[in-house]
């Protein structure tokens, strides 16, 4: 499979360009700025040119673009957009229909918006991240450090930083409730 990946420096490119490429999936990166998300005609020839050229199986961004679905749309070309923020207006865009379109949606409640309005392109898509970015964190330092403003805030037997509330599972067995 070939498709081209639209990056406009999002947060989460990098993550999905690794994923992608973890699945021997061949990209063409396409970064160039436009001056407006629905039409720019300069953006849509030099887009228009590079599907032609590139012949791809495929055009991914994150995040919906009106823009993309229209030149796919006259391109024959499936778009596929994972849009990874709410609410996002594009999504209102009368080209969400465009039979081109698998826009996928974090948010549960705005797919289920979208769908109730009649909207047929549209699919959840929980966010994600790297396994080994999730694993890394789970073992990293906790940045919560013990302060005097917060005096609720105590330390158990092994130095772990404890609330008085709520008992935490891996708690030393001392007839005490230590917390989180």
């Amino acid at each position: 499979m070939k498709l081209i990946l639209y990056n406009d420096h999002e947060y989460n490119i990098n993550d999905v360009k690794h994923a992608l490429e973890q699945r021997r999936i061949d990209i063409i990166v396409f970064s160039k700025p436009m001056s407006n998300y629905e039409k720019d005609p300069d953006f849509e020839h030099v887009m228009e040119q590079l599907i032609e050229k590139e012949k791809p199986d495929l055009f991914f961004s994150i995040y919906y673009y009106p823009l993309f679905s229209d030149v796919c749309l006259r391109c024959r070309l499936p778009y596929a957009a994972w849009v990874c923020d709410s609410p996002t207006l594009t999504t209102y865009s009368k080209t969400i229909h465009n039979a081109c379109n698998y826009v996928f949606l974090f948010d549960r409640q705005n797919y289920y918006e979208l769908k109730n309005r009649g909207v047929e392109t549209v699919y959840h898509l929980p966010l994600s991240q790297q396994e080994a970015t999730a694993t890394a964190m789970m073992h990293s330092e906790p940045r919560m450090k013990p302060q005097a403003k917060h005096p609720e805030l105590i330390k158990d037997p092994q130095g772990e930083l404890r609330g008085k509330n709520r008992i935490h599972k891996g708690a030393p067995d001392t007839g005490k409730s230590w917390c989180i």
